[in-house]
């Protein structure tokens, strides 16, 4: 990825400190999946890395995706919206074991009763409380005439107690934030298609919202949207 072959520190680092180091790459032009490894060096060059036997090597993997598929791809943007719970602001990528709630993007999400995808989804878990909830605010997007919202929802695979409510909501500037379309998903082996026009909303700029909501107990409630965007 157009990387340096070797970056020095900027200052002595001493066991058990933190340096911050950055590092320029430059996403390939062809779709696919591509890593860059990386290993540290003694200051006479005997290179160490991760590992019980210090020999592995570290790495930063990016999918390079086809641009133009979609007019907006909210899984590959996730990170762009705001994700937040009744508890406050989430971070983004978020952390699967924190009981806020998160938000993390899958590669190859395996969906209810071990079914494996190959496209990416999120996954978006309410707060860990009686009807807690999640949801990401999208910057303003222009819709235009003929768009349409397509989805895929419904639960992970091994949460049998799934039991939540998906809303698209939307806000047009400072207004209120209002509902386009919601549906009930538990874990049943079906899943809910999602296709909303948008014409109504054409020409103005519109916050879209993805929010999921626990009915009920947040147990399992591990909701996935399956390719989220907006297509022409």
């Amino acid at each position: 990825m157009e990387g340096p072959r070797r970056l020095s520190f900027s200052e002595s680092v001493d066991p058990g400190e933190s340096v911050l180091l950055s590092v320029e790459l430059v996403a390939p032009d062809e779709p696919g999946r591509y890593r860059g490894s990386w290993q540290l060096s003694t200051a006479s060059g005997d290179p160490f890395g991760i590992g019980a036997d210090a020999e592995s090597p570290f790495w930063v993997e990016i999918k390079v995706i086809q641009p133009d598929k979609y007019a907006y791809d909210f899984a590959a943007s996730y990170c762009a919206a705001k994700w937040r719970s009744d508890s406050g602001r989430l971070e983004c990528p978020g952390n699967r074991a924190d009981d806020d709630g998160f938000a993390v993007l899958l590669d190859r999400p395996v969906i209810e009763k071990g079914r494996l995808e190959n496209e990416t989804a999120l996954w978006t878990n309410p707060e860990d409380k009686e009807e807690g909830w999640v949801q990401g605010e999208y910057p303003d997007f222009e819709v235009e005439q003929g768009m349409r919202f397509k989805a895929i929802v419904g639960c992970l695979d091994d949460s049998p107690d799934c039991d939540v409510v998906f809303r698209l909501n939307y806000r047009i500037g400072e207004g209120e934030i209002k509902t386009l379309w919601e549906a009930r998903e538990v874990y049943d082996d079906t899943f809910t298609r999602v296709d909303v026009d948008l014409s109504p909303l054409a020409g103005e700029e519109v916050q879209f919202i993805l929010a999921v909501f626990a009915n009920g107990s947040p147990d399992d409630d591990q909701a996935f949207w399956l390719v989220p965007r907006i297509v022409d």
